[in-house]
């Protein structure tokens, strides 16, 4: 039996997240990872297919989530373009710009999927404290409270000084004005006032659909539907039957034959993650 256990360790190399010592919240980063046949090995779909990569890197946050215990938390698309990630725990989910993942590389997103996930395992007293570090190593991140060096979309607006220095904004004060911080570093120097113009490459951000996970229902053991796991050419579409539910926890047990076994093979997985049939859109 395959599953995807929830008080276990975090995916080794093959599965996209690295293991190191270190605990947070009772979770225990230094147990074996499980094994777990959801997710992209080979990198996340090019940006020049969109779609395939937005529901690849979709599909490795839930895992992860599902993955140190936090099946109950939902993920989620947002229009930013100043940050790569959000954590809410009011209503334990976790957001990614949906712009900037198609801007940054590989390595950058899985990043940032580490990062919102540290948050939400050490809780909102943590911030950017040393737990949070440790645990977002943990979980396969750098530790670091901020990206650099990943490429940012247009800005609305460019600001120019009298000797060209140039600095971007997406939002702009009225009636305030800003020197240029190249020109007079720290203050304030009316011979270096920035003059603001409407950047003609600018493109509003997508603002994607919020898409929000259906709760598990026991009326759905002993029927069949096909996964949704994009990127995983194995089990993308494969046909399963729902053995068992977790609605608190927002998940579901599957049970499938993949023809080498000699008994079916089990794992649990979000219950976002199946649709019932290949002529319906998966949700």
């Amino acid at each position: 039996m395959t599953t995807i256990d929830t008080n276990g360790a975090v995916h080794d190399q093959a599965g996209r997240f690295a293991t190191t010592g270190g605990s947070s919240a009772g979770y225990d980063l230094s147990a074996p990872a499980p094994v777990a046949p959801v997710g992209v090995v080979d990198g996340y779909p090019p940006a020049e297919d969109p779609q395939r990569r937005l529901d690849a890197v979709r599909a490795d946050a839930e895992r992860l989530l599902t993955d140190v215990g936090l099946a109950g938390w939902r993920f989620e698309w947002d229009a930013a373009v100043a940050r790569a990630g959000q954590t809410r725990y009011r209503d334990r989910t976790i957001s990614m710009s949906h712009d900037l993942t198609l801007l940054h590389d590989d390595a950058k997103v899985r990043d940032t999927i580490a990062h919102e996930v540290a948050h939400a395992l050490t809780g909102p007293g943590h911030g950017h404290d040393e737990e949070w570090r440790r645990t977002a190593i943990g979980l396969g991140g750098d530790g670091k409270r901020c990206f650099d060096g990943q490429p940012k979309p247009a800005a609305r607006w460019v600001g120019t000084c009298p000797n060209g220095h140039q600095v971007g904004r997406n939002r702009r004060t009225a009636n305030r004005q800003y020197s240029c911080n190249a020109c007079s570093p720290g203050r304030f120097d009316p011979e270096s006032v920035i003059t603001w113009t409407r950047n003609e490459d600018y493109v509003p951000p997508t603002r994607p659909q919020t898409v929000h996970r259906r709760p598990p229902r026991a009326s759905m053991v002993g029927k069949d539907y096909r996964l949704d796991l994009p990127g995983n050419d194995e089990l993308d579409g494969m046909s399963v039957t729902v053995v068992g539910v977790a609605q608190k926890a927002g998940y579901v047990v599957v049970e499938y034959d993949d023809g080498d076994s000699l008994y079916a093979r089990k794992y649990r997985v979000p219950v976002a993650r199946l649709y019932e049939d290949e002529s319906i859109t998966p949700p």
